[in-house]
């Protein structure tokens, strides 16, 4: 069974302003990832550690600032701009999509959302377009502290959600559906959710499972600095559900930053990379990589895996496609074990 708790909608995990009110969430998978990769590709760890020191600093701030105010309108908002691609995805398994006027430009899911207008992307949101957009509820992520202080300024409403764990994405899409005015929708797109993830496989021996998100040198025919799947984040729950346990475990970190002696410690008995979901590199090469690293079991015994879905990345409703994809690689591996 997945850990955590769905029934009953908790407003103040998925924060709303309309227009006070600021308490920290989390952010997206791609983001985080890009964020890390940009930050040690090409910085000296003095200018990291100053960098990090002033971002979680800026996160601690805007965190603990007019925690006790929540929105509370008799209005239903009828244009909504999301700001990121799980909130995009939310709006529309609601069948919301009729009341949105404007995406991000990391929105592509499904594909009539690029026929809307965009806003720009996490670090370079389009403020005139917002304004000339007219909206009367912004959806995002943690990580828009510019924007969340630019609807402030402009008396915007916006609700911030949570996508750390898989209980958080349920909560935050009956957030989403409570203040659009569908709780019983939102109800039922959850309990399909909830039922279809808790359909553990029963097996004697469960696998450990290391799930790469992002990597340095991608395609470069060996493996560098790795950043996995950690116990807290949202993976660590599908992989649960597919019958297996996390080989990243020890982490508090949501993706921690792994070195090839770390990842070879961990000695997993499958390894999936979501890689090439970003990178658009060849599944194929993403596996070839790995080959380098043939001292390791899962090499050893062919459980490398390459997942190039667009969908593995995003955590919105589609995380029940990626615990799909995860328990037929399980199941593939029983079928090897026993």
């Amino acid at each position: 069974m997945l850990s955590g708790r769905y029934r009953g909608v908790r407003i103040p995990a998925c924060e709303t302003y309309n227009p006070t009110g600021l308490r920290g969430v989390r952010s997206e998978v791609t983001v985080l990832i890009r964020i890390y990769q940009l930050l040690f590709s090409s910085l000296n760890k003095k200018t990291i550690l100053y960098s990090v020191i002033i971002l979680l600093s800026t996160i601690i701030i805007y965190s603990c600032s007019d925690s006790a105010n929540e929105y509370k309108s008799t209005n239903t908002p009828s244009r909504i701009i999301s700001m990121a691609p799980s909130v995009t995805e939310i709006i529309y398994a609601l069948s919301l999509q009729n009341r949105l006027v404007g995406v991000s430009s990391f929105c592509k899911y499904p594909a009539e959302v690029c026929e809307l207008p965009t806003v720009g992307g996490y670090v370079n949101p389009d403020y005139e377009q917002i304004l000339k957009l007219k909206p009367d509820l912004v959806i995002l992520l943690e990580e828009h502290v510019n924007v969340i202080e630019f609807l402030k300024k402009h008396k915007i409403g916006y609700l911030k959600v949570d996508s750390d764990s898989c209980s958080a994405i349920l909560n935050s899409i009956k957030s989403i559906a409570q203040i659009c005015g569908e709780r019983i929708r939102g109800e039922e797109l959850v309990e399909d959710i909830w039922k279809k993830l808790n359909k553990v496989p029963s097996l004697t021996k469960r696998p450990k499972v290391l799930i790469c998100i992002g990597r340095n040198g991608v395609g470069n025919g060996k493996v560098e600095k790795v950043y996995a799947a950690g116990r807290k984040s949202f993976y660590n729950e599908l992989i649960v559900a597919s019958g297996g346990v996390n080989a990243c475990n020890e982490s508090d970190a949501l993706y921690p930053t792994m070195s090839v002696e770390g990842i070879i410690r961990l000695e997993p008995d499958i390894i999936i990379d979501c890689s090439s979901s970003m990178e658009r590199i060849s599944e194929k090469s993403i596996v070839k990589d790995w080959e380098s690293l043939d001292m390791m079991k899962a090499v050893k015994t062919g459980d490398v895996y390459s997942l190039s879905f667009n969908f593995v990345t995003i955590p919105g409703p589609r995380i029940v496609l990626i615990a799909d994809k995860f328990r037929s690689i399980v199941n593939c591996w029983k079928d090897k074990n026993g």
